[in-house]
């Protein structure tokens, strides 16, 4: 996992949440250049408009963007 930008989003203390709408993660996606886990809509919405990762500003794109899937 990369590092919290000093400027980046920060992480909210419950790790199930997602750190842009501060949910629990809705269709849980990876941005692979940091490793970050948001909600799909939240996190194609923000790269999309700033071009990255909103937690350690790193340069991203929607195609940087992985679904997780995993078993309940």
């Amino acid at each position: 996992f990369r590092q919290v930008a000093k400027d980046g989003l920060p992480l909210p203390t419950d790790r199930t949440l997602c750190p842009l709408c501060c949910q629990k993660r809705n269709n849980p996606s990876v941005l692979s250049v940091s490793g970050f886990v948001f909600c799909y809509s939240c996190i194609f919405k923000s790269v999309s408009q700033h071009k990255r990762c909103p937690v350690t500003l790193m340069p991203a794109t929607v195609e940087q963007i992985r679904r997780l899937f995993h078993d309940l």
